[in-house]
């Protein structure tokens, strides 16, 4: 209900202090990050999967995050940084790393609303 998939049957539902009928969907979803299960990680390097949520990615803001949960702790991060390759769906990452990447994504977006569908079932040490 909160993406607009449903209405709701009863009972009302605001997003930035509206109620989601007088916004369009897209109005939305514009407030929203999602974090899935399986984070979506494409075949390319760290920026360029920050980059899908985050189109003019914050110089340090994104390094920062990824410091943050610990992925500056993978191998080739401290000579690649941002440039690292996760190769093709993350193939190279945990199931944790690759969820810690999706979030970095989300957390970039600065959205008032951060929807999260199981987003720690992966994570590791």
């Amino acid at each position: 209900m909160l993406l607009c998939f449903y209405d709701p049957c009863s009972g009302e539902i605001t997003v930035g202090g509206r109620l989601v009928e007088e916004l369009s969907r897209q109005d939305v979803r514009a407030h929203i990050s999602y974090l899935p299960q399986n984070g979506g990680i494409i075949d390319g390097t760290f920026r360029e999967n920050v980059e899908i949520g985050s189109p003019g990615l914050d110089e340090k803001a994104a390094p920062a995050l990824l410091t943050g949960l610990g992925l500056d702790a993978l191998n080739g991060f401290a000579d690649k940084g941002m440039a690292l390759d996760v190769s093709e769906q993350g193939a190279h990452l945990s199931g944790g790393e690759r969820q810690r990447l999706a979030l970095v994504r989300a957390l970039l977006r600065q959205t008032p609303i951060i929807l999260l569908d199981e987003p720690t079932s992966s994570l590791d040490g």
